[in-house]
């Protein structure tokens, strides 16, 4: 299965999620490669860290976006302290 196949997996609305270990047995593909292809998708493919999994929202599902995004927007901002604290690290 290619990487674009495994993305006709991925199903619509929260109640329909799958788990990461799902998408890996369904498609033979590695969890890198799938974490690439949702990465790369053109549709949004959320993920709520919730145990459920990985699913395209449904229009009326723009409350669980706006989780997503905040819980994405938290991550970015840890991940750029921590860059910026390898920065100040390697010059010194």
């Amino acid at each position: 299965m290619s990487t674009v196949d495994v993305l006709e997996l991925i199903p619509y609305g929260h109640d329909n999620a799958i788990t990461m270990h799902e998408l890996e047995d369904q498609s033979g593909l590695s969890n890198r490669d799938i974490r690439k292809a949702i990465s790369s998708s053109k549709d949004l493919i959320i993920n709520l860290q919730d145990g459920y999994g990985y699913f395209k929202p449904l229009d009326d599902e723009g409350e669980l976006v706006e989780i997503w995004r905040a819980i994405t927007h938290s991550r970015v901002k840890e991940l750029t302290n921590r860059e910026k604290q390898a920065r100040t690290w390697l010059k010194k």
